[in-house]
């Protein structure tokens, strides 16, 4: 199920950082596995998103570049989002950058704040782009949903 997660990875070195991971299902590719995983990379390897496919057994193959973020504004990838027609919200430099499902660079949603730092999908027909900085919390209307979080009852 596409989704999104701030976890904690392991290179082959051993050495642990942190990284957002969002999940998405790999467009054009039938069959049941056919997932994605991105995770945002930002400590070592400079500014950019990798990928990887999801097998069957959920071992993580074919790691690659996504999308390279590096250029002159301020931040680096950090929160990412799915929206249904797999498309990628990530935020970093200048706002947050909007990737189609093969790591086409669409379009960039700009925050005038030194760092992007989440961006979240929410409001009743799950379309607003709620995106935070490091002072602000602001949101847009978008003309494609995000993927729906799961909710639970609220007690």
């Amino acid at each position: 199920m596409p989704g999104c997660v701030s976890s904690s990875v392991e290179n082959a070195g051993g050495c642990r950082r942190r990284a957002n991971i969002a999940a998405n299902k790999s467009f054009g590719t039938p069959g049941p596995f056919d997932l994605q995983v991105h995770v945002a990379d930002f400590v070592l390897a400079g500014r950019h998103v990798r990928a990887f496919d999801v097998q069957p057994d959920g071992s993580l193959t074919n790691d690659r570049v996504f999308i390279d973020m590096r250029g002159d504004a301020e931040g680096v990838p950090d929160g990412m989002k799915v929206d249904v027609e797999g498309n990628v919200y990530c935020t970093g430099p200048g706002g947050v950058w909007i990737l189609d499902p093969a790591g086409n660079h669409l379009g960039n949603i700009l925050t005038g704040a030194d760092q992007t730092t989440n961006c979240c999908w929410g409001g009743d027909d799950w379309k607003t782009l709620f995106i935070t900085t490091r002072e602000t919390v602001g949101r847009i209307q978008m003309k494609i949903a995000g993927i729906p979080v799961p909710r639970g009852p609220i007690a």
